[in-house]
C-alpha cells in the first residue's frame, strides 16, 4: 500500500498510518529493449546490443554481442547476465545503459557453463563488536541470527551487489557501530570469493 500497489479500501487497516519510501531513482528501461532481450532469452538466442559501458577501453557505446540467460536485481537497478561473445566471459549488462538493439543469432555459451551464477558463497555475519550485549541481541533477532552469527548463501555473481548494499565492502569494524550494525566474520574468505568474482567481471 505504501507503494501505491494496493487500494487501502482493500486492506484490513481502518485507519492507515502516514507512510513514506526511501527514494530510489527511477532507472529508464525502453520497452522495445526489454521486449527484444526477453525475446533472446526466451528463444535461447544471442542479440546484438548498442552498450555503453563504464570501463576505461570503452568510453563510447560499443555493438557487441551478448548471450543472456538470466537477470539480477542489485536493490537499484536491474542486469542481464549474459555470455558477452566480444570478450569470450560471462558479465553483467545493466539494462538502461543498453542504448538500442540489433540482430539475433546463435547462442554462444550456456548459462549452466556461467559458474559465478551457478556456484554460491557463505558470507558469515554478526552484530557489530562495539554495540552492547542488550544491542547485539537485538541486531542478532533483526538478521535472525542462531548464537550471534547467520550465513548470508549468495550467488558469487552478486556478491559484490550483496556486500556492497549492505556496507560491508570495506572493512565495516571500523565503522561506527551506531550505524553500521553488523560485520563479516568470515572477512578472509570473503576477500577471497569476492577477488574471484572481480576477475570474471
Amino acid at each position: 500500500m505504501g507503494e501505491g500497489f494496493g487500494d487501502p479500501a482493500d486492506t484490513w487497516i481502518a485507519n492507515p498510518p502516514d507512510v513514506d519510501i526511501t527514494l530510489t531513482p527511477e532507472r529508464d528501461v525502453g520497452t522495445d529493449c526489454l521486449r527484444a532481450v526477453l525475446r533472446a532469452y526466451r528463444e535461447n538466442q544471442s542479440i546484438d546490443i548498442f552498450y555503453q559501458s563504464m570501463s576505461k577501453d570503452r568510453p563510447e557505446p560499443t555493438w557487441r554481442r551478448v548471450t543472456p540467460h538470466a537477470f539480477g536485481y542489485d536493490g537499484f537497478r536491474w542486469h542481464i547476465r549474459a555470455y558477452c561473445h566480444l570478450t569470450d566471459r560471462f558479465k553483467d549488462f545493466l539494462l538502461p545503459r543498453i542504448l538500442d538493439t540489433g540482430e539475433f543469432h546463435a547462442a554462444g555459451k550456456p548459462g549452466s557453463d556461467d559458474a559465478l551464477w551457478q556456484e554460491r558463497f557463505g558470507i558469515v555475519i554478526r552484530p557489530h563488536p562495539d554495540l552492547g550485549p542488550t544491542q547485539q541481541a537485538i541486531v542478532a533477532k533483526d538478521y535472525g541470527m542462531s548464537d550471534g552469527t547467520t550465513v548470508l548463501e549468495v550467488r558469487y555473481a552478486m556478491l559484490f551487489y550483496v556486500l556492497k548494499r549492505l556496507n560491508l565492502l570495506q572493512e565495516p569494524e571500523k565503522k561506527p557501530a551506531r550505524s553500521q550494525h553488523i560485520v563479516v566474520l568470515n572477512r578472509k574468505e570473503t576477500d577471497e570469493a569476492l577477488r574471484r568474482a572481480e576477475f570474471f567481471l
